[in-house]
């Protein structure tokens, strides 16, 4: 016992003196401590903050009870081709009858803007609405009052939950009604990020007379309420109709939904659903619901994809609905559905940084293999009196230890500033980022990075340093002795730093190019001069769509007399607005009853919205407001459904079947205008049909385009006026200019490109650095042939020249194997690069020459330096 606890002494004072040491040799050489210490501090506080993001979106758990038994239900509709696709509410029961591997199933609608008066002016609010069981799924409590009971909704519920689930209105093997032969209207849905322009259909929250209960959120109560804690039981007004406050959620609670869903995270109220899901017709594309439910005690996510697949085999069998569209049902982890559209792009950034890391380790390895050869006389005399390699060894991996921990800790100073620089520069829709801790997970993350980058660039110079050349180094009294297998070494690893650069700007460069291409795509509208605005109109008394109609045409009118508008026209979709509304139409062909089918994306627009977003007529006329006054069934066409609809005929005339209140009815086509980008510049569009505002009696809620000569936003002010000069209770909200609409369409890809060009900066700039050292010693180990050299005539152009080829060689090979990995990895993640291959020429033409001028600028200062050189010093030992 004693014998291990002397040995256990000896090796902690052996220990204490390395450290010692260490750090006596690196105050001793404080240029070589400060440019390592940067160099680690780039490459893990830059890898510290990109896992702290990683970490926040992509490792961390949801906020609800057990999240790692929560699943997303959705449907597969094969004849559309969606993946995603939500659920009719009836499914809701289904599964509750029909799968006991889930112990609850819960749903939410679209949410909805409002009108919140009273108590202060008037404010438009975002709701949603959801199933009474929500919240209680969830697991989440209210912070003042109680969430939903199930007498606050009324929902059809199975009898396994304990509710009387109301009368089935459908018969087994029920039938869609026709309103046409063949071929059948696939399935309607509405789909996409629809988070602001729509109001439920039947524009009604309420049932039977009774005040509907809502939820506040925490961020409402505190700045609409002042943190009142007697808020609850308090009546408010929405859209005209009393509601009652029941509760206000926690101030952490967020609703965490997939970014195709079309539920944002800032959500102001909850309200209970109060359509019964047992009796609302399958086929009705108006109430759809976003479905989530909680595995069962011991159930697993096979089971219960088997019992989905069950369940969907029983509704094809039952209902025609379901085996005309080709439909099926989909379970999905709700944490990796949530994160889905954004785990690669995260992933790439991690790859990313991870290759900056190695060349701040190879930079290290680099330098300290400099220092390594800069002390062979020390490290030999060490040797030559009995220290072992072991000790030498331990020696060196203490000093890269040192450097390690100092850096480390930079790093995570660094990483602070750079978590901040991330969450300023990222797009919406990036889930999760409200706050990026740096916690436990990573402060273990930094550590661990600290230990490997030690052990990556301390290894192999203490490794090498340790087999000196005992003869060689004690005779040798030159500062310019060389060893080939340390030249070779340091040659190799700036030839693997080059490379390393080589990839990370290729994929800057590529992303780059990929957000040029993508803004240069014309969008078939003109954004410049247009500001948009919301006006919500409440069911109160704008319960008729005539009404709404004629109020929009008079607030459209006195907006367009103010001083420098040119247009001024609504709709209920924006383009790259993150919403579309996609349902079925068909073109009848013959008289003898073909016709083709076809899904397209449905705009109802007042007159004036052509012209407000500079859309361009190809042929025909717009819509006007007669044909609003008149209820005229026309309807405008975009260039791609006409050419696929009448190929090489006259359009104008045609007659267009569209799926509209349920019903198929016909539409005559007046115009045809230019293809307008809905989605976005990097998602292929869709065909479009215009149709007058009135044709839908479904939107309370419009967007506002106003074209103007003078300065978009300096209009704010008058419009809110035009508008409260109508109704004081009417709310304008959601001001924004159309260009920055079309600069949020690229904003995801902008930030890749931003971050790889940071990431890229950083590996030139440590390349660099890395050039520099190995052509510094090349230059001072060949002191002594520039001297023989220049004792024979040779001039300072010569030797720079020749000083600065040895370095381009080297760079020259690093850009030879870091094209060939580029062409390699970047066809790999070619799905980033959106409108540009992943071999183009230009890019791998700029990177390449990028780096050989940062090689030409670095091997300068040496070369230089080097043709300065005393031919009679350089000799003297000779």
């Amino acid at each position: 016992m004693r014998i291990q606890e002397r040995q256990v002494g000896a090796g902690m004072t052996r220990l204490v003196q390395d450290v010692r040491f260490g750090m006596r040799f690196l105050l001793k050489h404080p240029g070589f401590f400060a440019v390592a210490v940067l160099t680690l501090a780039i490459g893990i506080g830059a890898n510290t903050a990109v896992f702290s993001v990683i970490n926040s979106v992509l490792v961390r758990p949801l906020p609800y009870a057990e999240p790692d038994r929560l699943v997303l239900l959705r449907h597969h509709i094969g004849s559309l081709g969606w993946s995603d696709a939500p659920l009719p509410a009836a499914d809701i029961i289904d599964f509750r009858e029909r799968m006991p591997a889930l112990s609850a199933v819960a749903a939410t609608d679209r949410t909805f803007e409002f009108n919140l008066t009273g108590g202060g002016p008037p404010e438009v609010v975002r709701v949603a609405t959801v199933s009474s069981n929500f919240f209680d799924l969830l697991g989440v409590q209210a912070e003042l009052g109680r969430t939903f009971l199930p007498s606050d909704g009324f929902e059809g519920r199975s009898r396994k939950s304990g509710y009387d689930a109301p009368k089935r209105l459908e018969e087994k093997k029920v039938k869609e009604p026709a309103s046409k032969p063949d071929p059948k209207p696939a399935p309607s849905r509405e789909s996409g990020k629809v988070t602001e322009n729509h109001v439920a259909p039947d524009g009604a929250i309420f049932d039977d007379g009774m005040m509907p209960s809502v939820v506040l959120s925490y961020g409402l109560w505190k700045r609409r309420f002042g943190s009142d804690p007697d808020v609850v039981g308090q009546k408010v007004v929405l859209n005209g109709a009393p509601s009652r406050v029941i509760g206000v959620m926690p101030e952490e609670f967020r609703l965490l939904m997939p970014a195709n869903a079309g539920i944002p995270t800032a959500i102001d109220m909850w309200t209970a659903d109060l359509i019964p899901y047992s009796i609302i017709p399958r086929s009705s594309p108006n109430a759809n619901r976003r479905v989530l439910a909680r595995l069962a005690p011991g159930a697993t996510l096979a089971e219960a994809r088997a019992q989905a697949a069950t369940v969907s085999q029983w509704q094809q069998e039952n209902f025609d609905y379901y085996q005309a569209g080709d439909i099926s049902v989909d379970v999905k982890p709700m944490h990796a559905d949530i994160v889905a559209h954004v785990r690669p792009v995260l992933l790439a950034l991690f790859g990313a940084v991870l290759l900056v890391l190695l060349i701040a380790c190879a930079n290290t390895a680099n330098l300290l293999l400099v220092q390594a050869a800069a002390r062979e006389r020390e490290i030999s005399i060490r040797a030559a009196v009995g220290g072992g390699r072991r000790r030498i060894v331990r020696q060196f991996l203490t000093e890269a230890a040192l450097l390690a921990v100092i850096g480390g800790l930079a790093g995570l100073l660094l990483a602070r500033w750079a978590i901040d620089l991330l969450l300023a520069l990222r797009p919406t829709g990036l889930p999760r980022l409200e706050t990026v801790p740096i916690d436990g997970p990573v402060l273990l993350f930094t550590a661990a990075t600290t230990v490997v980058a030690a052990l990556i660039f301390g290894i192999i110079p203490a490794i090498n340093a340790s087999r000196p050349d005992l003869n060689s180094s004690l005779k040798d009294r030159g500062a310019c002795a060389s060893d080939p297998r340390q030249r070779r070494l340091r040659h190799t690893i700036v030839v693997a730093e080059v490379a390393l650069a080589m990839v990370l700007l290729v994929g800057a460069g590529l992303m780059y190019r990929s957000v040029q291409s993508l803004e240069a795509v014309d969008l078939g509208f003109e954004s410049q001069g247009v500001l948009t605005y919301r006006l919500s109109l409440p069911q109160i008394p704008y319960d008729e769509v005539e009404k709404r109609a004629s109020v929009l045409a008079r607030i459209e009118k006195e907006v367009e007399a103010l001083s420098g508008v040119k247009a001024v026209g609504s709709t209920q979709v924006l383009p790259l607005g993150g919403q579309f509304w996609t349902s079925p139409y068909q073109v009848p062909l013959d008289a003898d009853g073909a016709s083709r089918a076809g899904e397209a994306d449905y705009r109802f627009v007042t007159p004036g919205y052509f012209e407000a977003i500079g859309a361009r007529l190809l042929s025909g006329r717009l819509l006007t407001p007669e044909d609003e006054k008149k209820a005229r069934q026309v309807v405008v066409v975009d260039r791609a459904l006409a050419a696929r609809s009448w190929p090489g005929e006259d359009p104008i005339g045609r007659v267009v079947e569209a799926l509209l209140g349920g019903r198929i009815q016909e539409w005559k086509v007046v115009g045809v205008v230019d293809d307008i980008v809905s989605a976005g510049p990097a998602v292929e569009g869709r065909e479009t049909l215009y149709f007058p505002y009135s044709a839908q009696n479904a939107f309370f809620s419009m967007t506002m385009l106003v074209r103007s000569s003078r300065e978009p936003k300096k209009l704010a002010t008058p419009i809110r006026e035009v508008v409260a000069g109508f109704d004081s209770d009417l709310p304008v909200s959601g001001i924004r200019t159309m260009e920055s609409y079309v600069r949020d369409a690229t904003a995801a890809q902008r930030f890749v490109s931003i971050l790889l060009g940071i990431f890229a900066a950083m590996a030139l700039l440590l390349a660099g650095i890395g050039l520099y050292g190995v052509v510094s010693a090349i230059a001072r180990q060949r002191t002594r042939e520039i001297g023989v050299m220049m004792a024979f005539g040779a001039g300072r152009p010569h030797i720079v020249a020749r000083v600065v080829r040895r370095g381009v060689a080297l760079a020259v090979l690093g850009l030879t194997v870091g094209a060939l990995a580029s062409l390699a990895l970047t066809r790999a993640v070619s799905g980033l690069f959106p409108g540009i291959p992943s071999t183009d020429p230009v890019t791998y033409l700029v990177v390449g020459g990028v780096l050989l001028l940062v090689t030409i600028l670095a091997s300068l200062l040496p070369a230089h330096r080097a043709a300065r050189t005393d031919p009679i010093q350089a000799l003297r030992y000779e």
